[in-house]
């Protein structure tokens, strides 16, 4: 997957879940949050391409929450948090 994904890491601004599936929406050319599983293998693949914060990932846990992948631990970590929170976003595409 990574090796045929482009990623455009969002961290000069935070956005809630909300904010960051709207922007998202607004690409072209098949732009999309990833999913927890995605968010894992970039970090697998590819972290030292991305600053060590938090991401939001399209993955919903319940109402009102969803998941987000934690990049600044030594050991990741993967969260549940509310929609309404401000964090950093990546958002990815397949070529």
């Amino acid at each position: 997957m990574i090796g045929e994904t482009q990623i455009l890491p969002i961290t000069e601004k935070k956005l809630n879940w909300a904010e960051a599936n709207e922007i998202c929406n607004s690409f072209a050319d098949g732009w999309r949050i990833p999913t927890i599983a995605e968010l894992h293998l970039i970090y697998e693949q590819q972290r030292s391409m991305l600053q060590p914060l938090c991401y939001w990932s399209k993955t919903d846990y319940v109402p009102d929450y969803a998941l987000y992948f934690n990049f600044g631990d030594d050991i990741p970590r993967i969260v549940s948090c509310h929609k309404g929170v401000a964090m950093n976003t990546i958002f990815i595409r397949t070529l």
